[in-house]
């Protein structure tokens, strides 16, 4: 009888102390109110269960982690903001404040070209009327308080991102996002898109009949083949990622026969092995047609302009602007891939492709612009719009370590129905893609 008392005592405290373990739910943040105007000033308070905490715990603004003054928040720059709250080791979860907006700011260009001539002409209504002449313009800095500018034009020399509002009175403006790019748009209301595809393969250095679909890839690119273009994804050697298991899911539709070829991120369409074991060049052919194939099922219905180059802190930024034809839910991505990489490859084809040359590995896949959603971040833009993305890459990412060896691919994916009876969600294809070089700009290309 006395063991079994102690077991129940000991039950008992585990009881209690896993009811009294400190948990995200217990731990709740409360504003003052959801939606504000601009400058109003909203109060937070914490709540521990029915215990309010409000004095000993802290609140943070989440896009900038920085800790509120007085559990109080005001901004004259409408949008969402989100909060979260840390009390006793715990952290609860988001909450998000709208700042509405008392007018309207309107641009006649979200693209300029960076010769310092292009430029944007901005207009701010409220209530139906121009009410430009009694407003305020300011450019939002990525780090500081909001410049005012002198009139409502703007013009830029350097390749970047410019985010504006404006206040008339006591009422703010919703944001403005320019994109100012070498060349900018030559024909901005075109949306006929130049269409391209994507060939993903699947591969590795120990698979020896890789060697020959390599090798088409490769005779593909050499030959000037312009409707698309093809990365390497590696599994089970030194070029391998931490997330190729996922990418294989997702693209490859789990399959672990390689070589595998997808096409435009749509893994119903592929070759498993080869199509031909002693022919580079009916290989070739194979691709080309399946991409043809690929690009003919879905309309182009987006184009992109990007740009790729190393910025002041030695980082690789990626620069694109999207512009969208049609309605639709489209997303934006850049892959970082890299080109002369050592790596002795298996060759079952005896002479067919030389063991040198393919053993020199090109176009393999070093880092994704977003790991948790490869097909890339939501494009809001609706049709006829236009959006700019920006996205960074860490040299480390490149095994040789020389950017100049390196290359991104910055493409847009479009939701799909699925046909497949044996999958219920929709995937998101491959709609465009481009090729940016280190230090290059690639504007929009338009079909002839």
């Amino acid at each position: 009888m006395k063991i079994i008392s102690q077991i129940i005592m000991i039950a008992c405290f585990l009881i209690m102390t896993i009811a009294c373990t400190p948990t995200q739910e217990n731990l709740k943040l409360t504003p003052s109110a959801l939606e504000v105007n601009a400058s109003e000033t909203v109060t937070f308070a914490v709540h521990y269960g029915e215990t309010e905490v409000t004095g000993e715990a802290q609140i943070f603004l989440r896009s900038t982690n920085e800790e509120l003054a007085d559990n109080t928040f005001s901004t004259s720059i409408p949008g969402e903001y989100e909060f979260f709250a840390t009390y006793n080791n715990i952290q609860s979860e988001y909450v998000s404040v709208k700042v509405k907006e008392g007018a309207k700011l309107t641009v006649d260009k979200t693209i300029i070209s960076t010769t310092g001539t292009d430029t944007a002409t901005f207009t701010v209504t409220q209530d139906g009327a121009d009410v430009t002449n009694e407003s305020t313009l300011y450019l939002i800095p990525e780090n500081g308080e909001p410049v005012a500018l002198d009139g409502f034009t703007f013009s830029a020399t350097e390749t970047g991102m410019y985010d504006f509002y404006a206040t008339v009175g006591d009422a703010s403006t919703n944001q403005v996002r320019i994109a100012a790019i070498p060349g900018g748009d030559s024909d901005p209301d075109n949306h006929d898109f130049k269409h391209r595809g994507l060939i993903t393969e699947f591969t590795g250095t120990w698979c020896g009949w890789c060697a020959i679909m390599k090798a088409a890839a490769h005779h593909l690119e050499e030959t000037g083949y312009d409707n698309g273009y093809s990365v390497e994804i590696h599994q089970g050697d030194s070029m391998s990622l931490p997330y190729v298991n996922s990418l294989l899911v997702q693209f490859g539709a789990g399959s672990t026969n390689f070589p595998l070829t997808t096409f435009n991120l749509d893994r119903k369409t592929k070759i498993v092995g080869t199509h031909s074991q002693t022919s580079i060049e009916d290989n070739a052919d194979r691709l080309k047609l399946l991409l043809e194939s690929c690009l003919d099922e879905y309309e182009c219905t987006s184009g992109i302009s990007g740009s790729y180059f190393t910025d002041e802190n030695g980082k690789l930024k990626v620069m694109a602007t999207v512009k969208i034809a049609d309605d639709g839910e489209y997303r934006a991505a850049a892959w970082l891939l890299e080109n002369g990489i050592n790596g002795e490859q298996a060759n079952y084809t005896g002479d067919v492709v030389d063991n040198e040359e393919i053993s020199i590995h090109r176009n393999v896949l070093r880092a994704v612009s977003n790991t948790s959603e490869f097909t890339g971040d939501e494009i809001t833009a609706g049709a006829q719009g236009v959006q700019g993305f920006e996205w960074t890459f860490d040299k480390s990412a490149l095994i040789n370590g020389n950017p100049e060896d390196s290359h991104v691919l910055i493409f847009v994916t479009k939701k799909q129905e699925n046909d497949k009876d044996d999958e219920e969600d929709d995937v998101y294809v491959l709609n465009n893609i481009i090729r940016c070089e280190l230090g290059e700009t690639v504007e929009f290309e338009y079909a002839e």
